[in-house]
Formats: structure tokens, C-alpha cells, sequence
């Protein structure tokens, strides 16, 4: 018990010796002795676990607590692990608002009380499967299908103002990719593009207008280009690119900056590292940024953020999309942050120039979330050219 609280601040552990004083029946080390080493079928068995399930550990939790935490991720579908920095064992005592703010959050974002939408407007939810696990999603709306695909480490609730004001015209549907939000799946290597065509055909929609932002675009784009008949237009926002190596050298070392980060187990440095990256972008210092939309997006951050986390799981289609892009045909429309990373600027270059009849639209003042920092103008641009379709 002393290793668990020897990192405790002074009112956790005085507070710690108060209870146990209490109830020195907990200090029995037969009646903990079988926690020590877990049967193996036990740890086998959390496969079969159906709830949603939120593990949280202190960062200087003693390292078998770390590998308890890592079997339940592991082990439970779409379970989620959060690591509280400054934190031992007693975590809720010593970071208490961290913890409430934790558990609030995730017991909200299950009943989807997050999203403004859903006191007023009326929307389907649900699980398709794909391979490994399954995809969260919602669908509102009537008329031609508009898929909606996040950012790296958001999720859906970053579309919460368009999957509502775009469900006016359409029929308009936002998932979590795998290993985001309340989808499954995670730590399983996959290719988006093809969750993307099981999710479409589990909702039975043979053709979709798609758009997505950074991870989301470059998932937009592989799917044009495997699945064209399913692709009645494609807006990639800031998008990544299959197959594109990134030449910034600025940008090489704030990620490797993250991945240390996130390997040593310092989760708020990588997501702060992410931020100023992405939602700041390399020309503005974070006080220039909106505080509503760093608030925002680092929500979001934090909840998907965890150890381990790696985009390389992401498969890119074989070949991959760059040297193909002049094999898209769908109409194309481009949207870009005036802000955002030199790479992005090159990518959106290459569709511009590659993709015949792509049309590019820059947003002033805007970095790489465009669609949280400028959606008037974003909705304005994307409405007008899906209703050129």
C-alpha cells in the first residue's frame, strides 16, 4: 500500500489513511492476494464484455496498474483509457476536477448530450459492423446521402453544426472512424475507406456526397478512387493523402515531439503538441486562436488520445493514392485553411492540379479545423456546390 501512495499529494494521502483507518479489513493481503496474478481466463473473457467502459489511470501509477489498464483496453471492445497526469493511484482524489471533467464527458458523449442537435432534432444512431468491430454513427435528414468523416484524434462531434444544418437538404450521415469516439476497433490495422463502404451499405446507400477533414479527406479520396460508383461527389477539407510523404522539416519534429510524448506516457504534452500543430497551425501562436474552438477541439483530443496511439494502423489502399488522382472522375471541391501546414497546401496542389474539374476554395483566416473556425463561410461554399450536383 505505501507503493500506491507514495506519489499521492499530502490531502489524498491523508485523506487515504483516514479511510483505511476506517476499514482495516482492506489492508488484508490474503483477501487481495488473487488480484495479484489474474486467471488467464478471466483476462480471456473480457471479450465478452458489452458495456461501454471508461478505464482510468493516475500517470504515476505503479506499472502493474498500467498493464491491468492496457488488458482491459485491449481486451473490451471500444473501451476507452484515460491517463491523468500528476496523478498515482488515488487519482480521483488527487486530480479530482480532471476526473469528474473525465467521467462527465464520457457519460455524455454516450447519451450524446454534447451535440446542441440533440435536444431539438430528432436522429438515428447506431453500430454497423466491419471487420474487427464496429462503427458509431447518426443519420438525420431526407434526400441525397452527405457523409460526414472527422479529423485524427476528433470525432463526430466536431460536424455538430453541419450534420444539423445540412440535414435541412439531405440526408446527412457522421460516423467515428475506428479507434475514435464510440467506435471499436481501434487497435486493429484496417483501411477506412472499405469501414466506409460497409457502413454506407449497412445503411443501404448506394451513392454519397462525401467530405471530410485531414484524415477524414484523405479517407474521402481513397474511397473515390476504390469505390467510384458509390461517389457522387468528393469535398476533402484540409485533407492527408495516402502515400504522401510530409517535407517539413518543422513538422517532422513536433511529430516525433508527440510520439515521444504519447511513449512515455504524457498524454496532455502530445495533445497539447497536436494542438499547437493543428488547430493553431505554424503561423499563429495559440493566444491568436479562438479559445471556444481550442476548448473545443481539445475535448475532443483528450478523449481519443491514449497510449499507444498510432495512425500507422490507418492502411492506405494498394496502390496508394498519390500517382492515382487523375484516375478520380467524381466532382471535386477543395477546401483549404489559408493557415494551414505548407504539406496541406502542396497536397490540396496536387488534387487542384491532378483531378480534372477539382475546384479549390481558401478560407481566410483559418488554419486546419476550417470547419470549426469559419463555418459560415464553410457551409456557404460546400451547400453551394452540392447543390451544383
Amino acid at each position: 500500500m505505501r507503493a500506491l501512495l507514495r506519489r499521492a499529494v499530502p490531502p489524498a494521502r491523508a485523506k487515504a489513511r483516514t479511510l483505511l483507518q476506517a476499514n482495516p479489513q482492506n489492508l488484508s493481503f490474503e483477501r487481495h492476494q488473487s488480484l495479484n496474478r489474474p486467471d488467464r481466463d478471466l483476462l480471456g473473457g473480457l471479450s465478452g464484455f458489452r458495456v461501454p467502459t471508461l478505464i482510468i489511470v493516475g500517470a504515476c501509477d505503479i506499472p502493474d496498474v498500467h498493464a491491468h489498464a492496457g488488458a482491459f483496453e485491449a481486451g473490451i471492445a471500444g473501451a476507452r483509457r484515460i491517463v491523468l497526469p500528476d496523478a498515482g493511484h488515488l487519482a480521483y482524489l488527487e486530480q479530482p476536477e480532471r476526473f469528474n471533467q473525465a467521467v462527465t464527458e464520457f457519460l455524455a458523449l454516450l447519451t450524446r448530450r454534447l451535440s446542441p442537435v440533440a435536444a431539438d432534432r430528432h436522429f438515428d444512431s447506431g453500430l454497423a459492423p466491419v471487420e474487427g468491430g464496429a462503427l458509431y454513427y447518426e443519420v438525420q435528414g431526407a434526400g441525397d446521402a452527405v457523409v460526414l468523416i472527422h479529423g485524427g484524434l476528433l470525432d463526430h462531434r466536431m460536424w455538430d453544426e453541419q450534420f444539423d444544418s445540412f440535414a435541412q437538404r439531405y440526408r446527412v450521415v457522421r460516423y467515428d472512424v475506428r479507434g475514435h469516439g464510440l467506435s471499436t476497433g481501434g487497435l486493429v490495422a484496417s483501411r477506412d475507406h472499405e469501414d466506409l463502404c460497409r457502413l454506407l451499405q449497412h445503411l443501404g446507400i448506394a451513392r454519397a456526397h462525401v467530405i471530410g477533414l485531414s484524415l477524414g479527406g484523405r479517407i474521402a479520396v481513397d474511397f473515390a478512387l476504390q469505390h467510384p460508383d458509390m461517389v457522387r461527389s468528393v469535398i476533402p477539407v484540409g485533407p492527408g493523402l495516402s502515400g504522401y510523404e510530409f517535407t517539413d522539416a518543422k513538422w517532422d519534429e513536433i511529430a516525433q515531439a508527440i510520439r515521444t510524448a504519447v511513449a512515455a506516457g504524457n498524454l496532455e504534452e502530445a495533445a497539447e503538441l497536436f494542438q499547437r500543430a493543428w488547430t493553431d497551425g505554424p503561423r499563429r501562436a495559440p493566444a491568436e486562436v479562438d479559445p471556444a474552438v481550442r476548448r473545443r477541439v481539445r475535448t475532443m483530443i483528450d478523449r481519443n488520445i491514449r497510449p499507444g496511439w498510432d495512425l500507422s494502423r490507418h492502411l492506405p489502399p494498394e496502390p496508394p493514392a498519390v500517382g492515382r488522382l487523375t484516375e478520380i472522375h467524381a466532382p471535386m471541391l477543395i477546401v483549404l485553411g489559408e493557415l494551414d501546414m505548407p504539406d496541406i497546401h502542396k497536397i490540396v496542389d496536387q488534387l487542384t492540379s491532378q483531378v480534372a474539374g477539382a475546384r479549390k476554395v481558401v478560407i481566410p483566416g483559418a488554419a486546419h479545423n476550417v470547419s470549426l473556425e469559419r463555418p459560415v463561410e464553410f457551409d456557404r461554399a460546400v451547400l453551394e456546390f452540392l447543390s451544383s450536383q
